[in-house]
């Protein structure tokens, strides 16, 4: 298989989460699970604007949230060891990626493009899950938010990112599945591929609206 010749990518910079692999469901999860543990389940309401509040935070800043938010008997660290225990055994044995993500990472590197990772998670859980999958070895460079420091209301993780592809922005690529991070990487010249995933149904045609491509499957940028 090789790339659409009607969408060229000369630098891809991927989002992982709800783009590469099929994990937002999970966070959605660990989120609020962890609560029970002090005795407190949040109604549906409350986990959304919890989630509105949290969406681009540290996991360390999003366990201090809640710990202020609902007045629990404990730190911030307590929380944020025990979401450590569930999303290291997530990201080390049971996310997958999404449907013909290797095959484009391949057809990627085929054309010459080079490829890499701007992510809001931690390297060791993304380094864990990607060399399970097998798409470690496929990327050029590899950038967290957790390292930098940034969120992706700021372009800087996506900026530095087209210093490791050594293009200017208006030539790299950005696979996103999130409103907020498109937003930025169009403010700071990006073209922008959207991925369609289920916990941003709501924001999905606001995405369309504003990216250069939207996709629901790796598939549509494929072609014998």
């Amino acid at each position: 298989m090789k790339c659409r010749a009607d969408f060229p990518v000369k630098g891809a910079i991927f989002d992982m989460d709800g783009t590469l692999l099929d994990s937002m469901h999970h966070w959605r999860v660990w989120d609020f699970a962890v609560l029970k543990s002090w005795g407190l389940t949040l109604t549906e309401a409350q986990e959304e604007e919890a989630r509105g509040l949290m969406t681009d935070k540290k996991l360390i800043d999003r366990a201090q949230y809640l710990v202020d938010r609902y007045g629990l008997n404990a730190t911030a660290q307590d929380v944020f060891d025990r979401w450590l225990l569930r999303i290291g055994a997530a990201y080390e044995g049971e996310i997958q990626c999404k449907p013909m993500v290797p095959q484009y990472l391949q057809a990627l590197h085929q054309s010459g493009a080079k490829v890499g990772i701007a992510t809001m998670t931690g390297r060791d859980f993304s380094r864990a899950a990607l060399e399970r999958l097998g798409l470690w070895d496929q990327l050029d460079f590899f950038l967290t938010a957790q390292e930098t420091g940034i969120s992706k209301r700021d372009p800087d993780i996506f900026l530095r990112a087209a210093e490791c592809i050594g293009l200017p922005p208006a030539q790299c690529t950005v696979f996103e599945d999130s409103l907020y991070a498109i937003e930025t990487a169009k403010k700071a010249g990006f073209q922008v591929c959207a991925i369609f995933d289920e916990t941003a149904r709501e924001d999905w045609p606001q995405i369309c609206a504003l990216a250069d491509r939207h996709i629901e499957s790796f598939a549509e940028l494929l072609e014998d």
